[in-house]
């Protein structure tokens, strides 16, 4: 197998375990909507976006 495969299992990977985790928030729904589109439509860089992200939004969700 080739980089390129490895590659492609590897992304495929992190925008799977993105979506099940933007469907399991309790976050309103035009939110986990619009979330969800990016990572499906932008492969790699939609899941990295929503993995530093989702940790900012965890973190200003906690000081309110």
């Amino acid at each position: 197998m080739d980089f390129q495969l490895y590659f492609a299992l590897i992304a495929a990977a992190l925008s799977i375990h993105s979506m099940i985790d933007i469907l399991m928030k309790s976050w309103p729904a035009t939110t986990r909507l619009l979330w969800f589109a990016f990572v499906v439509l932008v492969p790699v860089l939609g899941p990295v976006t929503y993995y530093i992200k989702r940790k900012s939004m965890m973190d200003a969700k906690q000081e309110v």
